[in-house]
This record gives structure tokens, sequence and C-alpha cells, in this order.
């Protein structure tokens, strides 16, 4: 298991620049954003976003999965070959987006200890 909190983020320090409106006055349900307002929140739902790929982990685990279920949507089965070539392709998109991870030696560990097992 792996978990990661990533870093914090402080939507008050981030939003600290936006003004009081009449509109603030009124009761939550009754209030609309301005469009400078709805601006901001989408720039923070980017933020937040951004920070939550930055902190994701990339495993062996989700790679298989990925390639499986794929395989289910399609309704196919895949040679031990097939698969290794999946995985292939996947770790060529991996690094071509800049995924940093040991999870590929991992896999390969893995997918060879099922053939020697």
């Amino acid at each position: 298991m792996y978990i990661n909190f990533g870093e914090p983020m402080s939507v008050k320090e981030y939003l600290k620049h936006i003004p009081y409106t009449r509109e603030s006055l009124k009761p939550v349900d009754l209030q609309e954003l301005s469009p400078e307002q709805f601006s901001q929140v989408r720039e923070v739902a980017e933020e937040v976003i951004c920070r939550q790929q930055a902190a994701t982990v990339l495993t062996a685990a989700n790679l298989l999965a990925v390639i499986l279920t794929h395989c289910l949507v399609k309704r196919t089965c895949l040679s031990y070959e097939q698969l290794l070539e999946e995985v292939e392709w996947l770790k060529k998109v991996s690094y071509n987006l800049n995924c940093k991870s040991n999870f590929f030696k991992l896999l390969s560990i893995f997918l060879n200890s099922l053939i020697f097992a």
C-alpha cells in the first residue's frame, strides 16, 4: 500500500485577493459568483488537479489492471508475449509523460515470477 498526501494547499491564501461583495452578505445558497470569482474558482480547481496528479503513484498493479481491464473490455486474451508488449508500450507512454518510478523493474520481476512459479 502506498499513501501520498502531497503538499498542503491553503485555499484562503490562494484566494486572498478576492474582495467581499454585496453577494457575500446574502445567505450562502442565494449567492452567485461573479465572472472574476468563477475564474478564480477555476484556477483553484486546476491547481488542485495538478497537485493531485503530481502526487499520484503509478504501480505495477495499476499497470496490469489497466492492461487486463482493456482486454476484458475488448473480450480478448493475451499471451505472455503480448502482455510484455503491452507493458513495453505503457512504459514508453509513461516515460514520455515524465513518470519517474522503478515500477517497470518490479513489474518485470513479478511477470517473471508468474512464468517460473
